[in-house]
């Protein structure tokens, strides 16, 4: 009811989600937010945020934003993750319609600030795209998660070329405290049709691991050298995977 009245409506095509602290996302928000925060990203260009306050409480509908220009939703959602070094939202897109864009692979940005309000303590603001250096142009980029050995370092996984690209979020390479650009420090060739990435520990290594859709292929990768380590064939479309370190 309270979305409602303020004519908020769920997009359709939930696509990826992120959650985290809502203290951590938004840190010096007045009053203090409590429980956890969540951004789905929606296929046809939108991000969605909830806050959950906790046991026995409703998961609440905080803000819905549009990607782009307004009327205009030209970036289409793949994936979504919160970068605790840049308090920042990573989209990674697939952009339909490249007229008002720059020529170059990016990545969308959103960000969260507290309302002051108790029913609505946060809500959404685009931070707008930041372009993805030293890679092709081809704008399809299909997942993206973080490096856990590297605060500010991003997996995304990039169509045209096929790989998995090795992204500096917080500008470390040019000296940026708000970049518009993004260093791409390695890309990884994986096969045909890469769509999901993921990360995890595998005995003392650590991982990142990439289904290939169409080349009916998984990819594991060192998340410290981006050497390839192995690649498992003859799967049937793979597509969304997880990882049982046990």
């Amino acid at each position: 009811p309270l979305a409602a009245e303020r004519r908020l409506a769920l997009p359709r095509d939930a696509i990826a989600i992120a959650a985290g602290r809502a203290q951590d996302l938004i840190p010096d928000s007045d009053p203090a937010l409590e429980g956890e925060l969540l951004l789905v990203a929606h296929r046809g260009g939108h991000v969605s945020s909830f806050i959950d306050p906790g046991p026995g409480s409703e998961l609440l509908l905080q803000d819905v934003l549009a990607l782009g220009p307004p009327g205009r939703p030209l970036l289409e959602p793949t994936g979504i993750v919160f970068d605790p070094t840049t308090h920042l939202a990573y989209v990674s897109i697939y952009a339909r319609d490249l007229s008002a864009l720059s020529d170059k692979k990016v990545l969308g940005r959103v960000g969260l600030v507290s309302s002051g309000s108790l029913d609505f303590p946060s809500t959404l603001f685009d931070a707008g795209v930041l372009s993805l250096e030293a890679v092709s142009l081809g704008r399809d980029t299909r997942d993206i998660v973080l490096n856990p050995l590297n605060p500010g370092e991003a997996f995304v996984v990039s169509r045209a070329p096929n790989g998995v690209l090795w992204v500096d979020l917080a500008g470390t390479q040019n000296g940026e405290s708000e970049p518009t650009q993004a260093i791409v420090k390695h890309n990884t060739s994986v096969g045909r049709g890469p769509s999901r990435v993921i990360t995890g520990t595998l005995g003392d290594r650590t991982v990142a691991i990439v289904s290939c859709f169409e080349s009916r292929q998984i990819f594991i990768l060192d998340a410290a050298t981006s050497e390839v380590l192995s690649v498992v064939h003859n799967f049937s479309g793979p597509f969304e995977l997880g990882l049982d370190s046990a």
